[in-house]
């Protein structure tokens, strides 16, 4: 709300304007996302391109998508921000979270049916060879991932949707598991503080780049990247606990060196 420090409002009304600007502005990436093929069709009239068959086009939807939900919970927040406080705390988060997991998941549908050159030369036939030989096309060198990712794609053989669903069902689910491990790792850091571990998990949940990689291009970085913050995470639980045992024992011996002096 900088840009409107300089004009003498209250600071409901100033929330008011920020928030009417900012459902304008989803409102806006709304209609963009819905009328594409309309835009589409009046550039092909003018210009003489077809769009649609553009590779480009479910990064824009999905950018677009994302943008509107973010813009329209932004808005939300902001006239509404003293009564969300009161809610937020209210109801230990569960309604925000739920809300932040809901966006994140719409936000991640647009680009759900895109076959990237990655997915089709790669991913495609690795999925196939598991399909076709089952457990035992583990004889046969298939990709260049570990074996722990193969025992995934083996699992998802099993599942009966197409394959390029069946990977991104696998990396949109580790999306969540990436934003909930964030999120405990920053409510460990920050001494428990509930609101910056859910603005953690919140930014994994609506950050563009994790969106397009796991439901555009089905990619499978969310899914050792959670077990890396899993990992920090139980790092940092272990030393709390030893260092808690640590000062119980200390406690222990000024007590008894104590009662010895007295």
């Amino acid at each position: 709300m900088k840009f409107l420090d300089g004009i003498k409002l209250k600071t409901s009304t100033r929330q008011l304007v920020l928030g009417g600007l900012l459902f304008a502005l989803a409102v806006l990436c709304f209609a963009a996302f819905f009328n594409t093929n309309l835009v589409f069709s009046l550039v092909e009239k003018s210009f003489g391109r077809n769009l649609n068959s553009e590779k480009w086009i479910p990064f824009l939807k999905t950018i677009l998508s994302g943008l509107a939900f973010l813009c329209l919970v932004s808005a939300f927040t902001a006239i509404f921000f003293k009564d969300i406080q009161t809610f937020y705390a209210e109801h230990n988060l569960s309604f925000y979270l739920i809300v932040i997991s809901l966006t994140g998941l719409l936000c991640r549908l647009p680009g759900i049916s895109f076959e990237s050159v990655d997915y089709t030369n790669c991913l495609k036939p690795w999925y196939e060879s598991f399909k076709a030989d089952r457990f035992g096309a583990f004889r046969n060198n298939i990709g260049d991932y570990t074996n722990m990712y193969k025992y995934i794609i083996f699992l998802i053989t099993f599942l009966p949707i197409k394959a390029v669903y069946a990977y991104k069902l696998v990396s949109i689910l580790f999306d969540f598991i990436l934003a909930a491990s964030a999120g405990l790792l920053v409510y460990t850091l920050t001494d428990k503080n509930k609101f910056k571990a859910s603005a953690a998990y919140s930014v994994i949940m609506l950050l563009p780049s994790i969106i397009l990689n796991s439901s555009v291009w089905a990619q499978c970085d969310s899914i050792y990247t959670s077990f890396i913050l899993i990992s920090f995470y139980y790092l940092l639980k272990t030393g709390e606990q030893n260092r808690t045992e640590q000062n119980r024992t200390e406690q222990k011996h000024h007590f008894l060196y104590d009662s010895i002096l007295l």
